[in-house]
C-alpha cells in the first residue's frame, strides 16, 4: 500500500496510474520515489501481492464496526514495509497482512478460531500423561493382554507415536538419548531403574529404588534422577551410565517439580531454585503463599519452562511468571481455577483448567499478561512444540486418551485487527443470545471466549471496544459472583469519560457488594428485629441428619450418635410438628465397637413407624428393620428381613414392596409381625400403576427415582462411566439419558414444568442451573460465591430459597430474578464453636408446608417463616436493582 506522504487518496484506494514494470494499486507506480515503491513496481510478484492487499484492505474497511481499527493498524503496518531494505523482507510484511485478514475473515464466525487441525488420535486403555516437555509426551497404554502396559511417546510437533517400552507394569519414562533409554517400574516396596542399550534393545543395568522417580535427564555419561525429599527439598541421585554406578547424592531446595533450564536444574515445591549440573545453588525465590479467603491449599506446580521465563502455578488461582535470570517473578496472572495445564509458543501462553471448570483454552501474551483470545478446543492437558499445539482430553479414568494436533496461526491471535473483530463479533453475538435466553452467564462467557479481558484494562479503546466492554462489565454487575470485577471496570470507565448512567449502575453495585460480600467472623448481633412472618426458636436436633420425615403432628428424626464414650447411639427423635419441642428419644440400637448401625429408611403406617436399619458390615441375621409403637414411642420389635427395608413404598397408608420382575409377586410389610404378606389385587394393580410412593432415604438407592415432574420420571443413572440422569417419559416408558458434569448435583423438579434445578460446585462458586427436559438446554439462574460459607436451597411452589452462611436469598423461578436477598438473616451474629466454625450458620432448609424451618448449626438460634407473610409485597424486579431499596 502506499505510503503516509500518498495522503488519504492512497489509504482509500484512489489513485490508480500505469506501472513502471509491474504494477501496484494502492499507489502510482509512476510516481514511486522510495527504494521499497520502486522495489514493488518492478517486481511482479510484489505487485501481485500489494493487490491482493488492496483488495482485503477494501473489504476489511468497509465494515463499519471495525473500519477504524483497521486503518490503524494499516498505518502501524506500512512503517513495518518501509524499514525494509529488500524484495524478501517486503515480501514477508505483505505475507503477514494478508494473514492479519485471513483471520479476520475467520474471526466473524464466533466458532471459528486461529488454528488448523492437523491430526486427531485415540488410545483405549490409555493413563493420563505422566510426562511433557518440549518435544513429546510420554504415557502408559493397556497392551493386549490387558495386564501389562506399554510406554508410548507422541511427538507434539507432528503427532507420530513411538513405543518406547513393551510389556511392563506401571512403567515410567525417566530419559534417553541417542544411545540409552532409561525407564523405571513402580512398585509397592521398590521402584527399579533400568537402562537399555537402544542399538541392541538389550537391558545393560538396573538397580532398585525405595522411592519413585519424579525426574530425570542424561547429561553426557551422567544419568540425573530426583526423588521427592523432605522438609521442602529434593534428592537427587547421579548415576553413570551404563553401569548405574552411584556417584553421588544430595539434597537440593525446591520440591517435586523439576525441569531443565539450559544447562541448569530449576526446582519447584514452596519455594524455587535454580542449580546448574554439579547442583551447586544459583538461586532461590519464594513462591506466593495461597489466598486464605479461599479455603484452599494450592501446593505450587505444575512447572514450565520456555526460554528464559517459568511458568509456575501459585496462590491457588495464579499463574507466575519468573524471569530465571534474575529469579523475580514479572508478573502474576489471574486463573480460572486452583488448577492449570499451560504450554508457551513463542511468547504466547496457551492455558486450560484440567478439572473443565473453564471452558475455554486461554492464550495470554507472556510480556504483557494481556488476554488475546480463548480458543474453543476441548482439553484436559496442553503440550507445545514449534508452533504446534497438542491438546490432550481424559475427565475419567475409564475414557480413553485423546491427542487433537493444531498448527497455530499466531499472527491472527497477535494481529489487533483480528483480535478488535473477534471479540466484536463474538460480544455482539452474546448480547443478541441474552435478550433471547436471557442468560447473562453465557453472556458472560461468550464475550470472553471471543477475548473482551484483554481489553479490559486498556485506557485508549475505540468506540466501539469500549460500548462492549461496558456492556460486558454490566453483565457482570448483575451476577451474584463476579459483581465486584464489573465494578472495577465500570469505575475505570467512569473516570475516564464520565456519565450519568455509569454513576448510577456504579452507586447500585456498590449496593449489591455491600450485600453480597461475606460478613466478618467477628460480626456482632444485629438490632434489627425480624421481619414479618419469621420466629425465632431453639431445636434440639442433636447430631443433625439429613433423613426426617413429617407425618400428622410429628417430626420424626433419625440420628446417629457414636462419635463418642456415652453417646446416645442410633436414634429416632419425635418432636412436635408446630413448636418442634421434643416429645421422646427412641433407643434403637447402642453404640458397639465397629459403631456400624443406622436409621437408613423411616416409613409409617396406622399405629407403626417402621425404621429400615443398615450396617457397615455383612452379618447373618443382624436386624434390618425396627418397628415402633407410633402411640407409645416403644421400641416393638427388631427383626431380619431377606429383602431391604429400604425398597418399600408408601400407598393409602400400606407399606408396598412392589416387584419390578415378572415371576417375582408383589407383597406388603406387616409391622406386626415385621414379615412380608401377600397383597390382595387393589394393591396389586397400585403397584403395577406406579402409584406408591418411595420412602424418604437417607442416601438415594440404585432404581428409586429422585423426583418427578408433571411428565417425567428422574433417576440417577448409576450404570455409566460418566456420570448422568436418566429421564423417562410416564405416558410411554421411554427414557432418555441426560450427561452431567462430574460436580454436577440434583436439586429439586419444579413443580409446574418439566425442569428441575441442578447445582454445579466447583472449587471457586455454586451454580444453581435449570434444565428443561423438552428442550435439552441448560440455563444458569444465578451462581454464587460462597467464599467459605455453606450453602443450602429448597424449592416453594415457584420461589427457590436459598442460604448461604447466616443470609437469606429468595429467587423466583418464573420470573428467574433475585426478589429479596436479607443480610444477616440470623440476626445473632457469628458465634464460634471450638475451631472457628460459625454455630449461627444456617446449615439447612426444611420445608413443611407453608412454612420453612430454618436450622442452625447448633439449632439454637434457628427460624421459622411463614412464606406466604413473608413473600407477600416481595418487588418484582430485580431486587438489587431496584432504587427504592437502598
Amino acid at each position: 500500500m502506499a505510503n503516509l506522504r500518498a495522503g488519504a487518496a492512497a489509504i482509500l484506494f484512489c489513485c490508480f496510474a500505469t506501472p513502471l514494470l509491474g504494477h501496484a494499486a494502492s499507489f502510482d507506480c509512476s510516481k514511486a520515489t522510495s527504494r521499497v515503491e520502486v522495489l514493488i513496481c518492478a517486481e511482479s510478484e510484489l505487485s501481485k501481492l500489494d493487490d491482493d492487499l488492496m483488495a482485503a484492505y477494501g473489504a476489511a474497511s468497509a465494515v463499519p464496526d471495525s473500519a477504524e481499527q483497521v486503518r490503524r493498524d494499516q498505518r502501524q503496518w506500512l512503517n513495518v514495509r518501509n524499514a525494509c531494505g529488500d524484495s524478501t523482507c517486503i515480501k514477508s510484511a505483505y505475507v503477514g497482512r494478508l494473514s492479519d485478514f485471513s483471520s479476520v475473515q475467520t474471526a466473524t464466525s464466533p466458532d471459528q478460531t486461529p488454528l488448523r487441525e492437523i491430526l486427531s488420535s485415540l488410545f483405549k486403555g490409555a493413563d493420563t500423561p505422566s510426562r511433557i516437555d518440549s518435544d513429546h509426551v510420554i504415557f502408559s497404554q493397556y497392551d493386549q493382554s490387558g495386564n501389562s502396559k506399554n510406554i508410548i511417546s507422541v511427538n507434539i510437533r507432528d503427532g507420530s507415536t513411538r513405543k518406547i517400552v513393551d510389556g511392563v507394569n506401571d512403567g515410567v519414562f525417566v530419559a534417553e538419548d541417542d544411545r540409552f533409554l532409561v525407564y523405571s517400574v513402580r512398585g509397592t516396596n521398590a521402584n527399579p531403574l533400568i537402562v537399555s542399550d537402544k542399538r541392541s534393545n538389550k537391558r545393560v543395568a538396573s538397580v532398585r529404588l525405595l522411592s519413585p522417580i519424579l525426574w530425570g535427564d542424561i547429561a553426557g555419561d551422567r544419568l540425573l534422577i530426583a526423588q521427592a525429599g523432605t522438609m521442602g527439598k529434593a534428592t537427587i541421585l547421579v548415576y553413570s551410565l551404563p553401569g548405574l554406578k552411584l556417584q553421588r547424592s544430595t539434597d537440593i531446595t525446591g520440591g517435586s517439580k523439576i525441569a531443565s533450564w539450559g544447562e541448569k536444574i530449576v526446582s519447584l515445591g514452596y519455594q524455587l531454585s535454580i542449580h546448574d549440573r554439579d547442583f551447586n545453588e544459583i538461586a532461590v525465590m519464594n513462591i506466593p503463599k495461597g489466598d486464605p479467603s479461599l479455603g484452599a491449599n494450592c501446593e505450587p506446580g505444575p512447572l514450565l519452562v520456555s526460554g528464559d521465563k517459568a511458568v509456575i502455578g501459585a496462590n491457588c488461582r495464579q499463574l507466575a511468571v519468573v524471569d530465571l535470570p534474575t529469579a523475580r517473578i514479572e508478573r502474576l496472572i489471574p486463573t480460572e481455577s486452583n488448577f492449570q495445564s499451560f504450554a508457551i509458543i513463542e511468547g504466547l501462553l496457551f492455558t486450560v483448567d484440567p478439572d473443565g471448570g473453564a471452558p475455554d483454552v486461554r492464550v495470554i501474551e507472556l510480556s504483557t499478561g494481556r488476554e488475546l483470545a480463548r480458543l474453543r478446543i476441548a482439553a484436559t492437558y496442553l503440550a507445545a512444540g514449534g508452533k504446534s499445539l497438542l491438546a490432550m482430553t481424559k475427565r475419567q479414568w475409564l475414557d480413553p486418551l485423546k491427542f487433537t494436533l493444531y498448527e497455530v496461526k499466531l499472527s491472527g491471535l497477535r494481529s489487533e485487527t483480528s483480535r478488535s473483530a473477534r471479540t466484536l463479533n463474538g460480544c455482539r453475538a452474546a448480547e443478541k443470545r441474552l435478550n433471547g435466553n436471557n442468560d447473562v452467564h453465557a453472556a458472560i462467557l461468550s464475550c470472553e471466549s471471543a477475548g473482551i479481558l484483554g481489553y479490559a484494562s486498556s485506557t485508549n479503546l475505540p468506540t466501539d471496544l469500549r460500548d462492549a466492554l461496558k456492556e460486558y462489565a454490566r453483565w457482570l454487575t448483575m451476577s451474584l459472583s463476579r459483581y465486584s470485577e464489573g465494578l472495577a471496570i465500570l469505575e475505570k470507565l467512569q473516570n475516564i469519560s464520565p456519565n450519568l448512567s455509569l454513576a448510577t449502575q456504579i452507586v447500585l453495585t456498590k449496593r449489591k457488594a455491600d450485600l453480597l460480600n461475606a460478613p466478618n467472623n467477628d460480626a456482632r448481633a444485629s438490632q434489627v428485629p425480624d421481619k414479618t412472618g419469621v420466629t425465632r426458636t431453639s431445636v434440639d436436633f442433636g447430631s443433625f441428619t439429613d433423613l426426617m420425615l413429617f407425618d400428622s403432628d410429628r417430626l420424626y428424626v433419625a440420628r446417629w450418635d457414636c462419635g463418642t464414650h456415652g453417646s446416645a447411639g442410633v436414634t429416632l427423635d419425635a418432636l412436635d410438628r408446630k413448636s418442634l419441642h421434643a416429645i421422646k428419644r427412641v433407643v434403637i440400637a447402642n453404640c458397639d465397637d465397629s459403631q456400624q448401625d443406622s436409621i437408613t429408611t423411616i416409613g409409617t403406617v396406622p399405629g407403626y413407624i417402621v425404621l429400615g436399619l443398615g450396617y457397615r458390615y455383612e452379618e447373618a441375621n443382624r436386624p434390618t428393620v425396627a418397628v415402633v409403637n407410633a402411640r407409645t414411642l416403644e421400641l416393638v420389635k427388631k427383626s431380619f428381613v431377606q429383602r431391604p427395608i429400604d425398597t418399600l413404598s408408601q400407598w393409602r397408608g400400606k407399606l408396598l414392596a412392589c416387584s419390578d420382575k415378572l415371576d417375582q409377586p408383589h407383597s406388603r410389610f406387616d409391622p406386626v409381625s415385621a414379615r412380608y404378606v401377600a397383597v390382595p389385587d387393589e394393591e396389586a394393580r397400585a403397584c403395577a400403576n406406579g402409584d406408591p410412593v418411595p420412602l424418604p432415604l437417607g442416601e438415594i438407592k440404585k432404581g428409586v427415582a429422585l423426583a418427578e415432574t408433571p411428565h417425567y420420571r428422574i433417576y440417577e443413572n448409576n450404570e455409566a462411566s460418566v456420570k448422568s440422569f436418566r429421564l423417562t417419559n410416564k405416558e410411554s416408558n421411554t427414557s432418555t439419558v441426560m450427561p452431567v458434569s462430574q460436580n454436577a448435583y440434583f436439586e429439586f423438579a419444579i413443580p409446574t414444568r418439566d425442569a428441575f434445578l441442578l447445582r454445579h460446585r466447583d472449587s471457586k462458586y455454586t451454580r444453581f442451573v435449570r434444565y428443561d427436559i423438552a428442550a435439552k438446554t441448560e440455563t444458569v439462574l444465578f451462581e454464587l460465591s460462597p467464599q467459605r460459607r455453606d450453602v443450602s436451597s429448597t424449592v416453594w411452589g415457584q420461589i427457590l430459597l436459598v442460604a448461604i452462611g447466616r443470609d437469606l436469598l429468595t429467587y423466583d423461578l418464573e420470573r428467574r430474578l433475585v426478589i429479596d436477598y436479607e443480610k444477616e438473616f440470623i440476626r445473632e451474629g457469628f458465634l464460634s464453636n471450638c475451631c472457628g466454625l460459625d454455630r449461627n450458620g444456617i446449615r439447612r432448609l426444611l420445608l413443611d408446608g407453608n412454612r420453612l424451618i430454618v436450622l442452625t448449626f447448633d439449632g439454637s438460634n434457628s427460624r421459622v417463616i411463614d412464606l406466604n407473610t413473608y413473600t407477600a409485597g416481595l418487588p418484582r424486579r430485580d431486587f438489587f436493582f431496584t432504587s427504592d431499596k437502598g
